[in-house]
């Protein structure tokens, strides 16, 4: 069965909670304050992303702006791939692989999840129908290459020391 818009938003939630409970639990762990505030902020961008989506779920189709997937067996099963091969796979992980790894483990893990994000909104836009959510996909890819390009500095940075 092919994965249906509701359930490709609701997908898309769990996969910003997820990193919205991974850079939280980051930002606790790590003693460094540069880093932590980009901790802090990478949750903060989440959060939005997070309420992006849970507002096009919960909106009524008749004032919800026009989105909708097609139907495209070849990319429903790379979405699906991208989805059982997450970093994270749900919240509740996610705060574990935090608390539990390294400073430059998490790094990796945060660049990782971001390059996730970018490959799973990527594959939304190619079977995205309407402007609206066009327009919505190109804004999170951007911010997700913005996200990982950060970590990545941070790891070249850390990994100086």
């Amino acid at each position: 069965m092919l994965l249906k818009d509701l359930d490709i938003i609701k997908i898309a939630v769990t996969i910003e909670e997820a990193g919205m409970v991974f850079y939280g639990a980051a930002a606790e762990a790590v003693e460094n304050e540069e880093i932590r505030g980009v901790f802090t902020a990478l949750k903060g961008a989440e959060i939005k992303h997070r309420e992006t989506f849970l507002r096009m779920r919960n909106e009524d189709a008749s004032v919800r702006p026009h989105f909708g997937f097609r139907q495209a067996p070849e990319v429903d099963a790379y979405v699906r791939e991208l989805i059982r091969t997450n970093v994270f796979g749900s919240p509740s992980a996610a705060r574990l692989l935090a608390r539990e790894k390294t400073l430059p483990e998490a790094l990796e893990l945060g660049i990782r999840a971001e390059r996730d994000a970018i490959l799973f909104y990527s594959a939304l836009k190619e079977v995205a129908e309407g402007a609206d959510i066009q327009s919505l996909l190109d804004r999170l890819i951007a911010e997700e290459r913005k996200h990982l390009i950060i970590l990545s500095e941070i790891r070249v940075k850390h990994a100086r020391r």
